[in-house]
């Protein structure tokens, strides 16, 4: 189960910043905006 679980976050940290990179590379405070988003997630958990 916590193999499956590091699986995912790793998962999604990788697509994640692709999008993060994509998106900082558009606009500033789309970055910001989703680093928000993301931090809102981490305390989530």
């Amino acid at each position: 189960m916590a193999k499956i679980r590091n699986l995912d976050v790793h998962v999604f940290g990788s697509m994640y910043a692709s999008i993060i990179y994509r998106i900082s590379s558009r606009n500033v405070y789309e970055t910001q905006m989703h680093s928000r988003i993301l931090s809102t997630i981490s305390v989530a958990k």
